[in-house]
């Protein structure tokens, strides 16, 4: 007989902040590995910065951001504009005929569309 876990699946549960965060750090490691070190694909320079204000905004000094409004209402809204941002990129991307380039490229495309994906999921369930 199997046994009840008691509900719990034993996977993660992350929360939607937390894809927000994973999504950027995706963007950015496709920006790192295949924009800056291989030169194969080109992350938006936009996409770049954005995700590095998502990793890096819940770790600074949040006094005055938090004055204005709380640092998991302006995560969800960068994660909204991540998504936005990649489904731009997505659409310049498929119009441009990414497909007839070589497999780096291709791969690197994926894998910052995935990011966006993430942060707007991410976004969405926060």
């Amino acid at each position: 007989m199997a046994e009840d876990q008691g509900g719990t699946s034993g996977g993660l549960n992350l929360g939607g902040l937390d894809l927000v965060t994973i999504g950027a750090l995706v963007v950015f490691a496709s920006w790192f590995i295949f924009d800056l070190i291989t030169d194969d694909y080109l992350v938006a320079t936009v996409a770049v910065a954005l995700a590095a204000i998502i990793v890096l905004l819940p770790r600074i000094d949040s006094a005055a951001i938090t004055s204005i409004a709380p640092i998991p209402v302006f995560l969800k809204l960068a994660g909204y504009t991540l998504a936005v941002i990649g489904a731009v990129e997505i659409l310049t991307d498929l119009e441009s005929n990414l497909f007839d380039a070589g497999g780096a490229t291709i791969f690197g495309a994926l894998i910052a569309w995935v990011g966006y994906v993430i942060a707007g999921v991410g976004a969405r369930q926060a």
